[in-house]
């Protein structure tokens, strides 16, 4: 199952249906052939921009890093076993237990919060090494358009800290 984010919004001359505003998300939604029957569940996340956040962030890794990922849902089933976001699964007709990504729809903000500093230093650590892990935000959320991620306060602490003191 993969999972995109449509707008609900006016369409725009010559536009039919569901619309995807993302770029993130265009590639799944052009695999669709138009036309097609297509099953969707519509909630509306709590915190939408943690998922887009999440999606962009392992569609940099998948087309930037050296490991092989078949495509960027692997890279993020990856990134969540990683990051420890995982569940057993037993199988009792071949007696075999499995590690699988847990699913992350329907996620609280604070526990968004905490997979996705889990998930950074995962991807700066073991994806894409020497990157910095301010820089990897910045980029993500001008990927996605997102400014306020991270508390506004939180955030000019950061800065602060990350410029050398002038004296």
């Amino acid at each position: 199952m993969t999972e995109i984010v449509f707008t609900k919004r006016i369409s725009r001359q010559g536009e039919i249906g569901l619309f995807v505003d993302t770029q993130v998300f265009d590639e799944e939604w052009s695999s669709l052939k138009l036309g097609s029957e297509v099953k969707a569940e519509c909630t509306v996340p709590a915190n939408l921009k943690y998922l887009k956040y999440f999606w962009a962030l392992a569609t940099k890794v998948a087309s930037n890093s050296p490991d092989g990922f078949l495509d960027k849902q692997d890279c993020a089933d990856r990134i969540l076993l990683e990051a420890r976001h995982a569940k057993f699964v037993h199988d009792n007709l071949r007696n075999k237990t499995e590690i699988r990504p847990k699913s992350i729809s329907g996620l609280s903000a604070d526990t968004w919060i905490r997979l996705l500093r889990r998930v950074t230093d995962v991807v700066v650590m073991k994806f894409l090494p020497g990157m910095d892990r301010n820089v990897l935000r910045d980029e993500i959320e001008a990927m996605v358009g997102i400014t306020d991620l991270t508390p506004k306060r939180q955030r000019a602490s950061q800065r602060a800290a990350r410029k050398p003191a002038v004296g």
